[in-house]
């Protein structure tokens, strides 16, 4: 298993970590999902050693959005070496892809999360297969791009997706 592929299933983890935390609480808004997700991306990319940029997120190397709402970045010397995460999210509900998601598509990134939120299973099932859809038709991402996609759904409370790869 690569690196890659290890910090793939990391992250999968500590956001069904997060839907666990949410089914026992009333009052959850988008504020505490995002708030909560960018903790736990934070932790993950500090473990490793990434230099994180993120606004409002404490502890973060770069405490402002540099393209994409999380990056995790390798710095030699005073250059960026490379981008080994470009995060999007959006938490409003939505019934159609929303715009950030395009941000991801010309991101020279190792990985590529999206995360989004629906009302219900179907719809977050149904917006996966469009965002990939849509990845397989942007002439400007190599095969072998890799994804990850998360659909938040209210109804049931829980993710779903997981990671995809450009064919």
């Amino acid at each position: 298993m690569d690196k890659i592929t290890k910090l793939e299933k990391e992250i999968e983890v500590s956001l069904r970590k997060l839907v666990k935390i949410a089914k026992n609480k009333e009052d959850i808004g988008s504020s505490w999902w995002t708030n909560s997700i960018k903790e736990s991306l934070l932790k993950i990319g500090k473990k490793h050693k990434y230099r994180v940029a993120a606004n409002r997120c404490k502890g973060a190397t770069e405490e402002y959005e540099f393209l994409w709402d999380m990056v995790w970045y390798v710095q030699q010397g005073e250059f960026m070496d490379r981008i080994v995460l470009a995060m999007e999210s959006e938490m409003r509900t939505n019934a159609e892809i929303d715009e950030d998601f395009y941000k991801l598509l010309p991101a020279l990134a190792d990985l590529r999360l999206w995360i989004f939120q629906t009302n219900t299973e179907e719809l977050a099932k149904k917006l996966i297969t469009e965002c990939q859809e849509t990845i397989n038709n942007f002439n400007g991402l190599p095969k072998g791009a890799k994804f990850l996609l998360f659909g938040l759904s209210w109804n049931p409370r829980d993710f779903y997706g997981g990671p995809y790869v450009k064919p």
